[in-house]
């Protein structure tokens, strides 16, 4: 009586794919004969944003006369506004975190996105407008970490919480 050979003994499956007669089951996100391809994924969730800044403007003094920013963040997409936070007041840390709700969803992945941190300025006065602390701008995903981290101008970091939707 002959042994039947297994199918999957000279089949490696990569990035967490299961081997089933011979060919490989690929997991989400993983695709080709041994999912050794990324696929992009359909949406992008951004569920935190963590922001690292400089207590200090490039002039070297405070961002307000009260001493600390009063933070927003703008996303924006193809150099149109696609999301912005709330204002937060008087952030004197250096650090943020911002949770957006609901959550921040991008489903256009190859479009030009610009992050930028912004002090808000509520003197209403329409020649002293809200200051610039930062920014930059990505279109490139190609990878898919848990967190993507982004060194911006003026030694801001923009830290990204992302989930993905395949």
């Amino acid at each position: 009586m002959a042994c039947e050979k297994d199918p999957c003994e000279s089949t490696q499956c990569q990035n967490g794919g299961n081997c089933i007669n011979g060919s490989c089951l690929c997991a989400e996100g993983w695709t080709g004969t041994t999912c050794g391809t990324h696929t992009a994924p359909k949406k992008i969730t951004i569920t935190k944003i963590e922001v690292a800044f400089p207590l200090n403007n490039q002039s070297g003094t405070y961002w307000d006369d009260d001493f600390a920013p009063d933070l927003y963040i703008k996303l924006l997409q193809n150099n149109s506004l696609y999301w912005q936070s709330p204002y937060g007041n008087n952030n004197s840390t250096g650090l943020t975190y911002i949770s957006p709700s609901p959550y921040v969803e991008i489903t256009d992945i190859h479009a030009e996105m610009m992050l930028r941190l912004m002090d808000e300025d509520d003197d209403f006065d329409s020649n002293d407008p809200d200051d610039f602390m930062g920014g930059v701008s990505f279109s490139s995903w190609n990878d898919y970490p848990a967190v993507k981290e982004l060194s911006a101008s003026y030694n801001v970091t923009f830290k990204l919480h992302l989930t993905y939707t395949w």
